[in-house]
């Protein structure tokens, strides 16, 4: 005779596909501890309600048992099941004389494998809950399930052991996930959580709109930290890469404290560092891939919410876009006053008047006195520059320490043109605060500076400029030097024509003025250092890392060269004019 089937037209029968989908949405969305309860809850009612659903068609004890096996197979949860043996106790309880059972092919292990890969734990809550619920209700007693190994976790086998309520807290172990007004707390605390995670969603939201909105109305970075700290009530800085306050938010009492640069060097994300007496959440803000800028909340105290973290988040993703609008905007009129000095240098315009007006126009407050300031930039061959990018670092540096100059390039120097200048020393010191902090983002370049004759025509600055170029060519070993440390040679070279002196120092040297073979400007480096130090063997000797030997034999072989006899005074001092003014007038490098 064939068996009837335990499943009843009562009974929701889905797909494992169906409850997989939900199953995920669980775990993904409660985590795995919660969606655990609530599948073993969930299966546990399951289970209830089929036992008494069985219970109503059989009463023999071994039927039952019998059937509820099969109504596991027959909804889909398992291929088979090996049970561990039970019999009455002596007080009429249920014992389990072999406590451990198995599942085959459990559809959870599947369901669970194809949605999440290997598990770190077992994963048949639905099949533990339906297993607890009927065993507890065919018995009339609380019984367990407990899964010991599964194979989401890679185990051979899910098997599983069943106990009563007193077995298992004789063993100490915690009985918390079936119980179900613990699960009724946990879904209460669960949408407590959601409550408050949707009122802090609302929170940020309305924060990030308002930041949002400060962006696009044209609001600057202090007004937007400013709306930060008016939103929040917390104390905001935004500081340079190399630690300084560039701006802080109204509720500061000072300016706030320079951080390290050391320190900030190391905050790669947001992360909370202490400094002094202070407690900073401090988040990198990055440019075209560049670091830029370090935002900062600040606290009296280490207690700082998480949710501070989402804060900065949005204020660095809006002060990313605010810096990237000026920072075009800002390069858009450098290159325009970039483009107007060249023309001035190079005397590319046709009235006088209307060129300066349109200079003026560009750069508002430019007025007499001018000084024209070269910088040389040499840097280590492993380091590399794009020049455009130098020269915008080196506007916005001018810019930061409200420097009045223009800037452009000219080869492998800078050309930095002061106005205004009221005080020249004043003026020499921003330009030396700028190389510096150039210098410090930039540890490979070494920088050394001319400066110029003041003077009250722009229209005049081709002389200012070679004065400059010929003050930071002068191989004096100073960083900074001016036109009128040149005495003599200064005097004599702002009317000479560089050909007719290239065209003396040809006839004098010959050959030697090839410095492009590496043995005549091998030769040509002894001969000035010679000059320079006036015959001094030792000092020629240092300077080249030559023995005194070496250096002799050098000699012997330049005065046979140029036939020259370098103890006549008379020719050491025309060789040696010859050679600086190459050197100040661009025509000759040694270094």
């Amino acid at each position: 005779m064939r068996r009837s089937s335990t499943v009843q037209a009562s009974d929701l029968v889905v797909t494992s596909e169906a409850f997989g989908l939900l199953r995920k949405a669980l775990i993904e969305n409660l985590g795995t501890e919660k969606s655990g309860k609530l599948l073993l809850q969930f299966g546990k009612r399951l289970g209830e309600n089929k036992a008494l659903e069985l219970k109503n068609h059989h009463s023999d004890l071994a039927a039952l048992i019998k059937e509820a096996t099969n109504a596991h197979i027959e909804l889909g949860h398992i291929s088979a099941v090996l049970y561990p043996e039970i019999k009455p106790g002596i007080d009429g309880r249920i014992e389990f004389t072999q406590g451990v059972g198995i599942w085959k092919d459990s559809f959870e292990v599947t369901l669970h494998l194809n949605h999440f890969g290997q598990s770190e734990e077992c994963s048949c809550y639905t099949l533990s809950g339906f297993a607890s619920g009927m065993m507890s209700t065919i018995f009339s007693e609380e019984i367990f399930v407990k899964e010991m190994t599964c194979r989401s976790k890679g185990d051979p086998d899910c098997s599983f052991d069943a106990r009563t309520r007193d077995d298992w807290e004789s063993l100490g172990e915690d009985l918390e996930i079936y119980d179900s007004t613990t699960f009724i707390d946990e879904l209460e605390a669960t949408y407590d959580e959601l409550f408050e995670h949707r009122k802090l969603l609302n929170k940020v939201t309305a924060y990030h709109h308002q930041l949002t909105t400060a962006l696009t109305d044209g609001k600057g970075i202090q007004e937007i930290v400013n709306i930060a700290q008016g939103i929040l009530r917390q104390t905001v800085i935004l500081y340079h890469p190399s630690g300084s306050v560039a701006h802080h938010s109204e509720s500061a009492d000072q300016s706030g404290p320079d951080l390290p640069g050391h320190l900030l060097s190391a905050v790669k994300k947001a992360q909370i560092i202490r400094y002094n007496s202070f407690y900073y959440l401090v988040s990198p803000i990055y440019l075209q891939n560049k670091l830029h800028a370090f935002i900062a909340f600040q606290y009296e105290t280490r207690d700082i919410n998480e949710e501070d973290h989402l804060f900065i988040e949005r204020l660095v993703s809006v002060l990313s876009l605010c810096m990237l609008n000026s920072q075009v905007a800002f390069e858009a009129a450098e290159r325009l006053k970039i483009s107007l000095l060249d023309q001035l240098i190079h005397e590319q315009w046709e009235q006088d008047e209307h060129f300066i007006s349109r200079l003026k126009y560009s750069q508002p407050g430019i007025e007499s006195h001018y000084t024209t300031v070269a910088i040389q930039y040499k840097r280590n061959p492993d380091e590399q520059i794009d020049r455009i990018e130098l020269l915008m670092h080196f506007a916005m540096l001018i810019d930061k320490y409200r420097l009045k100059a223009l800037i452009t390039a000219k080869q492998d120097y800078l050309i930095v043109v002061g106005y205004s200048i009221d005080d020249p020393d004043t003026f020499r010191k921003s330009v030396a605060a700028v190389m510096d902090q150039y210098q410090n983002s930039y540890p490979g370049f070494t920088l050394t500076a001319g400066f110029s004759t003041p003077f009250d025509d722009l229209t005049r600055i081709k002389p200012s400029l070679a004065q400059a170029v010929q003050a930071m060519n002068f191989p004096n070993g100073e960083r900074f030097t001016h036109f009128n440390d040149l005495g003599f040679l200064g005097i004599l070279l702002e009317d000479s024509d560089p050909e007719k002196l290239l065209h003396l120092a040809r006839k004098q040297f010959n050959d030697l003025l090839d410095t492009r073979d590496d043995k005549n400007k091998e030769l040509l480096q002894t001969l000035y250092a010679y000059l320079k130090h006036g015959g001094r063997f030792e000092k020629i000797a240092r300077e080249l890392s030559l023995s005194v030997g070496g250096v002799q034999y050098r000699m012997r072989k330049i005065e046979e060269t140029l036939d020259i006899n370098l103890k006549d005074p008379s020719v050491t001092s025309y060789c040696l004019i010859l050679l600086e003014s190459l050197i100040l007038m661009n025509q000759l490098s040694l270094s």
